[in-house]
C-alpha cells in the first residue's frame, strides 16, 4: 500500500523541517511549499490525501488558499489541517468555518500533530483516491457513494428533483391536509410518532442518566470501560436489534401482557430507544464535560453537594448540548426502517394502544417498494411523497437541535 501524500504549507523552515521528520518516521510521504501560491499550485498538482496549512504565509494567506481549495473541484475533498500560532476562538472558528477539518496551535507537539493526522485520515480518503469498493458500476449504472451521486450512461441522475416532482404529481391528486390527517394515511403518521415517543420515554432519562453517571461519578477507570461499551451498542445492525425485540422481548412483554400482539409497537419503541440511547448518552456526556471545572469547584465550595451540583449547575449550563442530543436522537428514530419493520408489523393502524400492531412511514416504503409497483401509479407515488415527508421532518428536526443550541448556548471564557 502506497504511503500517504502529505503537503505542507508552511513558511517557516524549522517547522516545516519538525512536521516532514515526524510524518516521515511514521511512514507518510511529505512535500513542502514555502508560500501559498507554490503550495496551491502542488496541490492541484499532485492532489495530496492531506494538507497542513500554516495561515500567515507570504504570497498568499492561508485563509484565502483555504477558501480556494475548497473552491476548486479537484481539490475540494482534501482534507485540510490548520496549524498556525493564531489561537483565538475567532480565529478557530473563521477556519474551521472555511473547510479545515482540524486546528492545530502553534507550538505543537509532533505527537500530537501525528495523532490529529492520523484521524483525520481514518475519517475517509480523498477526492480522487476512492476505493473501489466506494464505485458500483452495473451495465451503465453508476453508483458513488463517495461523491453521493448515480449516473446513468454517464448521466448525472438528480435524485432530490426526482423526490420533489414525483412527490408533487402525488400532492396534485391528494391533498396535503387528507395525507397528513385523513383516516388513509395518517396511520403511517400516528404510527411514526407513537414510535419516536415511545422511544425517548426510554431513552432520554436513561441516556441523561448515565451521561451524568459517566461525567460526574464514574471514577476515570469506569468511564475508560463504559464509554466504549456505549459506542459499540451504537454500532449493532438494526436488523439484528428488530430480531432482538421480534424473539425476545415481545415474548417478554406478551409473558406480563397477554393481549399484547406479535407485532406491536411497545417492543418497537422499546428497542429504537435502545438504539439512540447510546447518541444521547455520548452527545449529553460531551456538553457536561464540556462546562468548566471551576463552577463544580464554586458550587462544591458553597457547600453544595454533588447531586446538587450535578442537576442544579451542570445539568444547566449544558443545557443547550443536552437539547440538541435529545432533538438528533428523535430525529433518528425519526427514520429508523428495519427494526421498526421487524417488531412493529406492517398494519396501518389508527391506534394509541401500544400493544397493537402499527406501521410506520419507514415501513410502508418498504412494504411498497418490495412489491410490484408499476411506476407513475399513485402506490408508486406515494413512496415519494413519504420519502419527501422523512426528509422535511428530519431537515426541520436538525433545524431545530441547531437553533436550541444557539438559543440556550452557554459561553465561558
Amino acid at each position: 500500500m502506497p504511503a500517504a501524500r502529505v503537503l505542507i504549507i508552511e513558511d517557516e523552515p524549522d517547522i516545516a523541517e519538525i512536521a516532514a521528520y515526524n510524518l516521515q518516521r511514521e511512514g507518510f510521504a511529505t512535500t513542502t511549499a514555502g508560500d501559498g501560491e507554490i503550495g496551491l499550485e502542488l496541490a492541484r498538482r499532485t492532489i495530496p490525501e492531506l494538507i497542513l496549512l500554516d495561515l500567515m504565509l507570504p504570497a498568499l494567506d492561508g485563509l484565502e488558499l483555504c477558501r480556494l481549495l475548497k473552491q476548486d473541484a479537484a481539490t475540494a475533498d482534501i482534507p485540510i489541517i490548520m496549524v498556525t500560532a493564531k489561537g483565538k476562538e475567532s480565529d478557530v472558528v473563521l477556519g474551521l468555518g472555511l473547510g479545515a477539518d482540524d486546528y492545530v496551535i502553534k507550538p505543537f507537539s509532533p505527537r500530537e500533530l501525528i495523532a490529529r493526522v492520523q484521524a483525520v485520515l481514518r475519517r475517509g480518503p480523498a477526492k480522487g483516491l476512492e476505493s473501489a469498493e466506494e464505485r458500483l458500476e452495473i451495465e451503465g449504472l453508476v453508483i458513488d457513494r463517495h461523491k453521493h451521486q448515480v449516473t446513468v450512461d454517464g448521466a448525472r441522475i438528480k435524485l432530490t428533483a426526482i423526490l420533489t416532482r414525483e412527490s408533487l404529481v402525488f400532492f396534485d391528486g391528494v391533498a396535503p391536509s387528507e395525507f397528513l390527517l385523513g383516516t388513509r394515511w395518517s396511520p403511517l403518521l400516528s404510527g411514526t410518532l407513537m414510535i419516536v415517543v415511545g422511544s425517548a420515554l426510554v431513552a432520554v432519562p436513561i441516556g441523561l442518566g448515565s451521561a451524568i453517571f459517566l461525567s460526574e461519578y464514574a471514577a476515570p477507570e469506569v468511564r475508560k470501560l463504559l464509554k466504549p461499551v456505549l459506542e459499540i451498542l451504537a454500532g449493532v445492525p438494526t436488523v439484528v436489534s428488530g430480531y432482538f425485540a421480534l424473539t425476545t422481548l415481545t415474548p417478554v412483554l406478551r409473558a406480563l401482557l397477554p393481549q399484547t400482539r406479535i407485532f406491536n409497537a411497545l417492543s418497537a419503541s422499546i428497542v429504537v430507544g435502545i438504539m439512540i440511547l447510546p447518541m444521547i448518552a455520548s452527545l449529553c456526556d460531551d456538553a457536561l464535560r464540556a462546562v468548566p471545572d471551576s463552577l463544580r469547584q464554586a458550587a462544591h465550595a458553597l457547600g453544595a453537594t454533588r447531586l446538587e451540583v450535578s442537576t442544579q449547575i451542570v445539568v444547566p449550563g449544558a443545557l443547550s448540548g443536552i437539547l440538541a442530543a435529545f432533538v438528533l436522537a428523535a430525529s433518528r428514530a425519526f427514520g429508523e426502517t428495519m427494526a421498526v419493520t421487524l417488531a412493529a408489523g406492517a398494519t396501518p393502524n389508527l391506534t394509541l394502544n401500544p400493544l397493537e400492531s402499527i406501521q410506520t412511514v419507514t415501513a410502508y416504503i418498504v412494504q411498497v417498494s418490495l412489491g410490484d409497483t408499476p411506476a407513475g401509479g399513485i402506490e408508486y407515488q406515494t413512496i415519494f411523497a413519504a420519502g419527501a415527508l422523512l426528509f422535511v421532518v428530519t431537515l426541520g428536526m436538525n433545524v431545530l437541535a441547531h437553533r436550541i443550541r444557539n438559543r440556550y448556548r452557554e459561553t465561558y471564557e
